[in-house]
Order: structure tokens, then sequence, then C-alpha cells
């Protein structure tokens, strides 16, 4: 299992898309030699062993991933969740009561009315995958094991290479390489970070036995409501702590294999960049109006006709 992280922040003068695509020709060649000089080690001294690799490259604002084998990397994005899967929103807009409970709350103490006050959470993490796996029973990693002289077979309800290695792709595993198992990596374009990424997390492939990159993402919206909740400037809030999380909820859950991870945060925002359309909420102040809310100002809306009030609920 390898994982790296590296971050170019320099700008680049001139042709930046030439550099760019420089560096993606780079990282490919440095994978290839890696495994070439593991390889003639391993052979030297009898190793058998192989290992995963993960690499992300950031500059210039975009990101690159070039992986082999089966650790994964994705990103955490904020995105806006509608009031209608909002868990506890309903509860919240039960009458024209409620509404003006919290403009009177706002009034009297001069302070905002927040929503996540009231438990309730209108963003949530989605994972955006920047991996595909490496596995045998890919069609196209079976098809090159297979051109190979090489079989997929199932074990343990795992399909292997040859019935023993569960990657098509790898550093070292010299015995492999004759029947189709390659060092090559697999390499994304270059691509623009957004306002909305909030963390890119690498991890080894036994992070994913019994949770997958979505579990991994809504724990790391977990931990961050509850860092920004507390008082005390805790550790939790640290790239180290979240990838702890991240590895103590994985053996929490019996994972056998490796288990590592790396935590990259970026600048957090409240709210998510999204359109301005608006959302309507199924529920109503009477039993004739309805509520509205401008999702990209986090405004609720009471209808004229109910209330001419405007309540402004800061998330």
């Amino acid at each position: 299992m390898g994982m790296n992280m590296v971050t170019l922040s320099t700008m680049f003068d001139g042709d930046g898309a030439f550099q760019l695509e420089i560096l993606k020709e780079s990282l490919v060649g440095a994978i290839v030699d890696i495994d070439s000089a593991f390889s003639e080690e391993a052979s030297r001294c009898n190793f058998t062993s192989g290992s995963t690799a993960t690499v992300v490259l950031m500059a210039d604002g975009q990101i690159l991933v070039a992986n082999v084998g089966d650790s994964k990397a994705f990103l955490c994005s904020q995105t806006f969740q509608s009031p209608s899967e909002a868990k506890g929103f309903r509860k919240l807009f039960m009458s024209t009561a409620t509404l003006m409970r919290l403009y009177k709350k706002k009034r009297e103490d001069g302070v905002s009315v927040r929503i996540k006050d009231f438990g309730l959470t209108l963003t949530h993490f989605s994972a955006k995958e920047l991996t595909k796996d490496h596995h045998p029973d890919r069609p196209d990693e079976r098809s090159r094991v297979e051109s190979a002289g090489g079989h997929v077979l199932e074990w343990a309800g795992v399909s292997r290479v040859n019935g023993q290695l569960a990657v098509s792709r790898a550093i070292g595993d010299v015995s492999y390489k004759k029947f189709g198992v390659i060092s090559v990596p697999e390499v994304t374009d270059w691509q623009h970070l957004t306002r909305n990424d909030s963390y890119l997390v690498v991890a080894s492939d036994g992070v994913f036995e019994k949770q997958s990159p979505q579990d991994v993402c809504d724990l790391l919206m977990e931990l961050r409501n509850t860092s920004s909740s507390s008082s005390s400037s805790s550790s939790s809030s640290s790239s180290y702590s979240l990838a702890d999380s991240i590895v103590d909820t994985a053996i929490g859950r019996g994972s056998m294999d490796n288990v590592a991870a790396v935590v990259v945060p970026f600048g957090l925002k409240t709210q998510p960049s999204h359109g301005c359309s608006e959302v309507r909420l199924q529920t109503y102040v009477d039993e004739d109006e309805p509520v509205w809310m401008k999702d990209n100002s986090s405004r609720i809306y009471v209808d004229e006709d109910v209330n001419s009030r405007l309540l402004e609920l800061y998330c």
C-alpha cells in the first residue's frame, strides 16, 4: 500500500497547459521506474510482496491522480440538501407560531437564529471518486490478464489473478507480471478544484472493507459539525485527527486489511455554491399557503398573504 500527496504552489509562466502535461507524463514515468527498481530488488532478495500506489498532484488550483491497485482517492464536496431531505426540517416549520417564535427570538435576544441550533443540516458532503479500483474482474483488466495467460478465479468471495492476487495492477508482485499484472498507473485528466470541495481523502483498501467513500464523507461532516459546535479548540479539527478517526472507524467496523488514510482539508465554506432556484417546502404555515425558501441566501420568506415579515435564518 502506498499513498503520496504532492503540492506544487508555484504558478506556471507561459504555456501552463503544456507544463501540466509534462508533470502528468513525468508522474507516469516515475511510477514505472519505482516498480522497476523495486522489482529488481525483490527478485534479488526473493521478495514476493507488492504494493498499491495512489499519487495526487495539486498545481495551479487543479488536481491530478495516478492510481495503481485499489487504494482510493476522492473529494468530499459540500452539496445543498433540499429541505424535504434535511433531518428535522419539517418539524421546524409546523405552524406560523413556530416561525414567529424564531423571529421574536432574533429580535429580543439580538442574536442570529441558526438552523444548526435546531439540529438541522441543509448541506452534506458528497463523495466524488477520483480513482477506479484495479480488480481482475473489471472487464478491461480481466481481458489483459487472460490475454497474458492468467486466469481470474474467485476465492473467499474476491476475484483474484490465478486465484491469489486481488489486484490486477501493482508495484512489485513480480511473479504475477507474466500473467498480465502491470504497474502502469491509470491517470485522470487535470481537473479544477471547486469552491465546494472541502476535503481530499486518500486511503488504502482496508478502509473500505466495511464502509464506502460516502460513509467516510458522512463521518467527516459529522466531525466538522461536532468541532464547530464545541467551544474548545480541540485537535478534532486537525487533518491528523480526521485521518485517525477514519482509521479507527474502519478498525472498529472489523477491517482486517492494511488501514491508512491521508486527509487534506481545503478552505471550508459555510454555504455551498449553487444556483438561485427557489425550493418549495412541503410543510405549510396553514392549510392554504406554503412557505418558500431562497436557497442561495438561506432566507425564509412567508407568503405575503400569510405574513409580510422576513425571517432570516443564518446557517
